[in-house]
């Protein structure tokens, strides 16, 4: 589910929307909990730019298995299990 924590602050702070008002909450602890709430959003929003800003770092090469092979990419994985393979290949040859 998620969510509690920053439902419980909503309250605190007497935010509506997602709960009820706190009507016992003091005014200090509703400024902290707003500012808590305000932070919080300015980090998302600051991970979302950055997320944007880069983009998929990985470019092609989180394409489907079908993608790959039309487009011949071998994935890092795919290279090591290979070579894996043909370790064990060499070991029972001999």
């Amino acid at each position: 589910m998620g969510g509690g924590i920053t439902r419980l602050k909503e309250h605190l702070a007497g935010i509506l929307g997602n709960v009820g008002y706190c009507i016992k909450a003091r005014s200090d602890v509703q400024w902290q909990m707003k500012e808590l709430l305000a932070d919080l959003r300015k980090e998302q929003a600051r991970r979302k730019k950055l997320r944007d800003e880069i983009g998929n770092p990985y470019g092609d090469y989180l394409l489907s298995d079908q993608e790959d092979e039309e487009h011949n990419i071998t994935s890092p994985t795919s290279v090591g299990s290979k070579k894996a393979k043909e370790k064990v290949d060499a070991n029972e040859s001999n």
